[in-house]
């Protein structure tokens, strides 16, 4: 039951960044994207706010709001990562992508946990 809890608690927290990094790209791109090292179009970065802000909410309210399943909105926000890795390499910042790619990994992680633990149950 301790890995249930922890694995919901991961998403949870995931859930809130994506919402928090999604809400500031949204609201304010260019110096949101500039503080994340992404200093492009600011159409885009508040596109992939809005993106964000999405799929955090759909983190942190599925099976919870509505009868859905978290896991597949994980993978939705690994889809978003590798989007945002080109962003980093259109742009010539390679240590924006090797960290993005960082996050990939770790959130790949606990989308493979969280769709153990839900087809368990």
């Amino acid at each position: 039951m301790r890995r249930r809890g922890t694995v919901d608690a991961l998403a949870d927290v995931i859930g809130a960044t994506t919402v928090g990094i999604g809400a500031g790209l949204s609201l304010d791109p260019i110096r949101c994207a500039k503080l994340l090292g992404l200093p492009g179009e600011p159409r885009r970065s508040r596109a992939i706010g809005l993106v964000d802000v999405v799929l955090g909410t759909m983190i942190l309210t599925s099976g919870r709001v509505w009868p859905r399943r978290r896991w597949p909105v994980l993978v939705g926000r690994e889809a978003l990562h590798l989007v945002i890795v080109n962003e980093y390499r259109r742009q010539g910042n390679a240590q924006g992508a090797l960290t993005m790619c960082g996050l990939f990994l770790v959130d790949g992680i606990a989308t493979v946990l969280m769709y153990r633990q839900e087809a368990s149950s």
